[in-house]
């Protein structure tokens, strides 16, 4: 629920293209510079600083040319996080959906205590300590409420906050997630939100930048890179769980995605140490 990931060093080519994740992503600057563009704007960042993007929420970073930077960084899901005993996972979910967050590029400047906390989740999640994920857990929670509240406060408006219409398509998003594998069409993704399939597919498309297939695709992708990084599963299993309709298909779509082929990719990652 909390996946480690390895020191990043930040490129510093031009921004082009933003992405998204259907997750929240937190970081941690750890040296050098650079600056940060979304929805709501350019903001610049610096050693000490951090990042709070919610799920769905474009953004792209670099470094400067002349002050890389490295982060960590971490991504979570609140459903998944929360779902335990003794944990609320649907009030968390609702609260995501029904608050307004500070976000973005988090000032060290100003909100030392949001960098602190985002630190302190890192930290705990990259760590072998007892209960490290109730400790996630708890942090989670204390950050969750002082972005709100901080948000609230605030009349810096340049972070963003969360996209509500977003809302609306949530019903969608979350049955791709839950049944990628499965073969999805997109007219029972558009009764899933009320919607008729012309209005879910222009709204979809304007919300998300994509079309409802394409997202089903690059959600299929995102789980088939995790197998080849995180376990040693066939090819052809890895197609399988991940709803691709054969092996051709798989081969070439994601030679199409990210020039080279699945086994190509397992054996780049599998090399990293620095990403």
């Amino acid at each position: 629920s909390l996946p480690a990931y390895p020191l990043v060093k930040l490129p510093s080519k031009p921004i082009t293209n933003l992405h998204y994740h259907n997750v929240f992503e937190i970081g941690y600057c750890y040296s050098g510079s650079g600056e940060c563009m979304s929805t709501s704007g350019k903001t610049t960042f610096k050693k000490g600083d951090a990042t709070l993007f919610l799920p769905f929420q474009a953004h792209y970073s670099k470094s400067d040319e002349t002050n890389q930077s490295t982060w960590h960084f971490s991504y979570f899901d609140i459903c998944e996080v929360f779902n335990d005993a003794g944990f609320n996972a649907s009030f968390w979910d609702e609260f995501v959906q029904n608050n307004t967050f500070l976000s973005g590029i988090i000032n060290n400047d100003i909100y030392p205590n949001i960098c602190g906390l985002i630190k302190q989740i890192i930290d705990v999640s990259r760590g072998n300590e007892k209960n490290k994920l109730t400790k996630c857990r708890a942090l989670i929670i204390l950050l969750l409420l002082t972005a709100s509240e901080n948000c609230k406060s605030s009349d810096d408006i340049s972070h963003g906050i969360y996209n509500k219409r977003i809302t609306q398509l949530l019903p969608a998003l979350k049955y791709i997630k839950a049944n990628y594998q499965k073969n999805i069409t997109v007219s029972s993704l558009a009764d899933i939100c009320c919607m008729s399939v012309s209005s879910f597919r222009q709204n979809f498309s304007k919300e998300i930048g994509m079309s409802p297939q394409e997202f089903l695709i690059s959600t299929r992708f995102r789980y088939a890179k995790y197998y080849l990084e995180n376990t040693e599963n066939t090819l052809r299993d890895i197609c399988n769980n991940c709803g691709f309709s054969d092996m051709s298909s798989f081969y070439r779509l994601f030679i199409k995605r990210f020039n080279l082929s699945p086994n190509e990719y397992r054996k780049q990652f599998s090399q990293k140490t620095i990403i």
